[in-house]
C-alpha cells in the first residue's frame, strides 16, 4: 500500500478548524482514499515507470517531473518530499502540500441554488371570464384585481382588438445564488464563519443579494456581534459583571482562535490586543 501524505498540518485551501462537519465527512474520506494506491507496495521507482495511477478514490493520479527533477503529483503540481519510507504493510510518501481529489470541489458548500420570487402577468381574457386566465409555468394566482389588456377577439373571423384583464400571478423562479451563511455575488463568508455567522449573537444578510452585515442580538453589537453592548458586562452571554470597573478599561471578547478557542477576555485596556494572540482588538 503506497500512503502519500502532507509532512505537516495542512494549510492552503483546506483552512484551519478543530473539528469536522458532519456534512463534511464524506470530503474528508474522499480526500484520505485520493492518497492511498491499494494495488501493492508503490515505490518511487514503480510511481515514475508508471506515470499515472488509480488510487483508493478511484480517480486517476498524474505524475510529472519538473525540469529541476522533482516529482509532482496530480494537477497542482503537489512535489514528493521523502520518498521510499517502508512501514509494515506498505510504502510512505511524503507531499510537500495536499492533493485535492476533483469529486470534493469545492470544499466550501457557498453555492447553492435560491428561491425568488418574481410578479407576473397570466393570459388576457374576457374581464366577465377571469377565472379562465392562466398563470405562466411555476405560478400561482393572486387574489388581488387583474390588470387590464388587449386580446384578439374573433368571434366570426374577423381579428378584432378587445380590452380584457389578466390575473396577476407569484413566479417562483430557483437561480444560482449562496448558501446560508455567505452573501455577495462571490458568496463570501459571513462574519464569524458560515457554519456560525455572527458568532451566533446576530443575524447575517446573507444570499447573493445580501451584504454580509450581521443584525446583532441584544446584549451584543460590533461588525460581527462579538462584543457586549454593555461595557460592564462579560462572557459568553454578556451576563457576568466586569472583572475591573475603572473607567479606563472596556469590555472586550477576544477572536476565535484554535488555540483557545472559547477563551474570552474582561478587563482588557481600550485599544489593546488580546495579550494571547497579539492582534488587534475587532471593533
Amino acid at each position: 500500500m503506497g500512503v502519500p501524505g502532507p509532512p505537516r498540518p495542512p494549510t492552503g485551501p483546506l483552512g484551519a478548524k478543530p473539528s469536522v462537519p458532519c456534512q463534511g465527512l464524506s470530503k474528508l474520506q474522499e480526500l484520505v482514499r485520493y492518497h492511498v494506491y491499494n494495488h501493492g507496495q508503490l515505490t518511487v521507482e514503480k510511481l515514475i515507470s508508471k506515470g499515472r495511477i488509480l488510487t483508493m478514490a478511484n480517480q486517476v493520479l498524474a505524475m510529472n517531473i519538473s525540469e529541476e527533477g522533482r516529482i509532482l503529483l496530480g494537477p497542482e503540481g503537489v512535489p514528493l518530499q521523502r520518498v521510499d519510507l517502508l512501514a509494515s504493510n506498505g510504502v510512505i510518501h511524503m507531499l510537500d502540500g495536499i492533493l485535492l481529489p476533483p469529486t470534493i470541489l469545492p470544499i466550501l458548500p457557498k453555492h447553492c441554488s435560491e428561491e425568488q420570487h418574481k410578479i407576473v402577468v397570466g393570459s388576457c381574457v374576457d374581464c366577465q371570464a377571469l377565472n379562465t386566465s392562466t398563470c405562466p409555468l411555476n405560478s400561482v394566482k393572486l387574489d388581488i384585481l387583474p390588470k387590464e389588456c388587449v386580446y384578439i377577439h374573433d368571434p366570426a373571423g374577423l381579428n378584432v382588438l378587445k380590452k380584457g384583464c389578466a390575473s396577476y400571478c407569484n413566479q417562483t423562479i430557483m437561480k444560482q445564488g449562496c448558501c446560508k451563511g455567505f452573501f455577495g455575488p462571490d458568496c463570501t463568508q459571513c462574519p464569524g464563519g458560515f457554519s456560525s455567522p455572527c458568532y451566533g449573537k446576530g443575524n447575517c444578510s446573507d444570499g447573493i443579494q445580501g451584504n454580509g452585515a450581521c443584525l446583532c442580538f441584544p446584549d451584543y453589537k460590533g461588525i460581527a456581534c462579538h462584543i457586549c453592548s454593555n461595557p460592564n458586562k462579560h462572557g459568553d452571554q454578556c451576563q457576568e459583571a466586569a472583572l475591573l470597573p475603572s473607567s479606563t478599561y472596556r469590555l472586550r471578547l477576544c477572536p476565535w482562535s484554535l488555540r483557545q478557542p472559547s477563551r474570552q477576555w474582561g478587563g482588557v485596556p481600550a485599544g489593546h490586543v488580546c495579550p494571547w494572540l497579539q492582534w488587534p482588538l475587532l471593533q
